[in-house]
Order: structure tokens, then C-alpha cells, then sequence
């Protein structure tokens, strides 16, 4: 991971100076912001697009179609999306790198019999439409429902299939065939949590930063979304305040990265490394020995972190030393709203005290099935204590 910028220090109010003043740094000069926040943080761009699956504020993405699109070819993109999923480092350390590589064909087909079909759908059909994530689980589901049931069925998308489904699903044999089902699921499981469910406008290339709210997302899925926006928007800077929490996560990603920490964060490409007032540690007296041969800054005003006086530090750039001003800032801890202030329709029905004339009259359930009903759902619907055949309802009603 290129890390362009990274501060230390004890107090929390200047590490988070230290990336408020480089997110506006970076914004002004035309840069695309992404910031992965936490409570504590949220509030530094509270007023961008904000990623929070289950929150109110969250905005729909489909990363699959933000992946296709970065790439501008639908083969060559869903071999990358394919690639972002099932990861080379995943493939280094499988046990058995058999799976894992199946399940990588497997998700670059079903990526690109998505696209091929969702565009048919969205060219042929009218809306609603899915989004291109969803399709690729629809997909898949599918296949898997196909070589279980051992269907001869055939699905409207296959026709768009390139033979990899046919080859390592529907014709392997059946525990073979439901080990790749499980992996390849398992790594598709994750865009499909990330993403919208229904089709979603691209991510806007503007001036907002993109605000992903850690706590919503566990580490693999984090990794699948900064995967994507990286890919997507090749510029951009991305933030980390309070990295220390998040550092499994940002050693796997190659980003350009500006960091907030209070513990040393080494990085052989780091640009520039600023230490705030702490403590001497062995990282500050490594990085002053292998620069000036010394242990001490003699050259300035303060030679050591410990010596700094509140809202200064001392930075080490392009191999040179000197004393900076960073602000310190004070933010109330915040978060995405996770509930809705209205409550949608079927809830209110859930809560809505029975009607006195409903009390007042005898009502069968069978009333309410209708002609679309049993096209839909067939001569049987199951219900919580029986099941009705429609069939023999349907001789009743002639005989009346």
C-alpha cells in the first residue's frame, strides 16, 4: 500500500486535525476523497455519499457494474471483478488452490453471462430491473438449484453462458460439483452484500467524498469495496483516520493512503511521516538514525516528539526534518441514523389495531386467493397450519 502520508501521535484531536486538513487539502486540488470512518469520525464528511449498509443514510451502489464500468470491457471487467473477489492471496494460502481457482472461473462467467443478460433484460424489457450484483446471485443460485435438482430445465440467461457454469457445475460430478458451489458462493456472498439489490445509478466523480462507515461492513467486504473504488476512481486519495484499528485490512489494499494513528505505522514507500507529541519510541529514533546518523534533532527547536508543544509536530519529508503546524479538532462522536422516523406501510399494518368490522364478520383465507395466485404459486399454497388444494376448491365452487 503506498501510504502518501502518515501522522502519529497521542492526542486524538490532532490526528484528526491532521486528516481533516488533508481531506480539504486533497478536495480543493480536484482529488476524489474516499474516507473509511468510524463513530468517532464520521462527522469529518458526514455531508458525502455515505456507504453504511442498513442505515438510513446508506447509498446504493452496484459494484459489480461500478467494476465493469471502470474497466470500460465487459470480458477484461469481469476478470478483474473476478480477481477482486477471490484474491491471489486467498489462492496462495488455500490448502487446496483447486477451489478456489474454480470458484474465480466460475464468478468471471457468471459476471459476464450477468452483464450479457441484465442488458437483454434492460433493452428488452421494462423496469423494474435488477441491479448487475444481484443478477450474478440470481445466476448462481440457479445453477446451483439445476445441478441439485438435477433439472433438465433450461434458463432464459444460459443462452448467454460461455460453457464454464456447463463444464465445472452441471456436468462434474456431484460433490465436486457442490465443493466449487460452496466456495465460489461463499466469495459471491460478499458483493452481494455490499451491493444494491436493485438497479443503482454509477457513483458520482464530483467534489464529495465517498464516507464508508466501518462498523457496517466486516474486513473481506471493506477489502471488496475499496477494491472496487480504487479501480473505479484511479486518482484518488483515500483516508484513514484511526488506522491502528483497521491495519490487517489496509496492509491488503494498494491505494494511495493518508493516515491517522496512534501507533507507528512503517511503510517503505511512506512520503512523509509526522510525529506528534508522544513518547520517544524506537520508530522515531530508527527513522532519525537512518537519516542523520544521529538519535536527536540538535538542528531543531524541539529534538524529540515528547518535547512538543500542542498544535505542533515534527515532520520528516522528502528525507528532511522540520516543525509544522497541525490543527487539533474536537468532533462529537456520530453515526449513520439506523432507523427510519416514518414507518413504511407494512409496518404500520403490523402495529394497526384490528377493525371493528373485521372483529365483527367471520373471514376464510381462501377469499383472498386470486387467478394470479394460482399461477403464480401453483394448485398448493402452504400455509401456517394446512394446506388448501385449489384444485378441489375450484370442484366445489362448479358444483355450487
Amino acid at each position: 500500500m503506498p501510504v502518501i502520508s502518515v501522522f502519529t501521535g497521542e492526542d486524538k484531536g490532532q490526528r484528526l486535525g491532521f486528516i481533516a486538513e488533508n481531506l480539504d487539502f486533497y478536495k480543493r486540488l480536484g482529488k476524489k476523497t474516499v474516507l473509511l470512518a468510524s463513530r468517532d469520525t464520521f462527522g469529518l464528511a458526514k455531508d458525502g455519499y455515505v456507504l453504511a449498509s442498513g442505515y438510513v443514510e446508506d447509498v446504493p451502489v452496484d459494484f459489480a457494474m461500478e467494476a465493469l464500468y471502470a474497466i470500460g470491457d465487459t470480458n477484461k471487467g469481469a476478470k478483474f471483478l473476478s480477481k477482486i473477489l477471490v484474491t491471489e492471496e486467498e489462492m496462495r494460502n488455500a490448502k487446496e488452490p483447486f477451489w478456489e481457482r474454480c470458484a474465480r472461473n466460475i464468478i468471471e462467467s457468471v459476471a459476464k453471462t450477468a452483464a450479457k443478460a441484465e442488458a437483454f433484460a434492460r433493452k428488452n424489457t421494462q423496469p423494474p430491473y435488477v441491479s448487475l450484483s444481484s443478477r450474478m446471485g440470481r445466476i448462481m443460485a440457479d445453477a446451483a438449484e439445476k445441478k441439485y435438482s438435477k433439472s433438465k430445465e433450461t434458463y432464459w440467461w444460459e443462452k448467454f453462458e460461455d460453457g464454464t457454469i456447463n463444464l465445472l457445475i452441471y456436468n462434474n460430478a456431484p460433490n465436486t460439483a457442490a465443493g466449487i458451489i460452496s466456495v465460489t458462493q461463499s466469495h459471491l456472498d460478499v458483493l452481494c452484500r455490499i451491493s444494491a439489490s436493485e438497479r443503482a445509478p454509477l457513483l458520482k466523480d464530483d467534489e464529495k467524498t465517498i464516507v464508508i462507515y466501518g462498523p457496517a461492513y466486516d474486513e473481506d467486504e471493506l477489502r471488496a469495496i475499496f477494491s472496487v473504488l480504487s479501480l473505479r476512481f484511479k486518482d484518488a486519495v483515500f483516508f484513514f483516520p484511526e488506522a491502528q484499528e483497521y491495519r490487517s485490512l489496509i496492509s491488503k489494499l494498494d491505494v494511495d493512503a493518508i493516515c491517522s494513528s496512534d501507533v507507528p505505522m512503517t511503510d517503505p514507500a511512506t512520503k512523509s511521516v509526522i510525529f506528534g507529541r508522544q513518547s520517544v519510541t524506537p520508530f522515531f529514533k530508527s527513522k532519525v538514525y537512518e537519516t542523520t546518523g544521529f538519535e536527536r534533532l540538535t538542528f531543531l527547536e524541539y529534538e524529540t516528539p515528547d518535547a512538543l508543544p500542542p498544535g505542533e509536530a515534527i515532520a520528516l519529508m522528502n528525507s528532511k526534518w522540520r516543525i509544522v503546524k497541525v490543527p487539533c479538532i474536537r468532533i462529537e462522536p456520530e453515526e449513520p441514523k439506523l432507523s427510519y422516523e416514518e414507518k413504511d406501510e407494512t409496518i404500520k399494518d403490523l402495529l394497526r389495531v384490528t377493525p371493528k368490522t373485521v372483529k365483527e364478520q367471520e373471514t376464510e383465507r381462501e377469499q383472498f386467493i386470486t387467478e394470479e395466485d394460482l399461477d403464480k404459486y401453483g394448485l398448493e399454497i402452504l400455509t401456517d397450519d394446512f394446506i388448501w388444494d385449489l384444485e378441489e376448491l375450484e370442484n366445489d365452487d362448479e358444483d355450487q
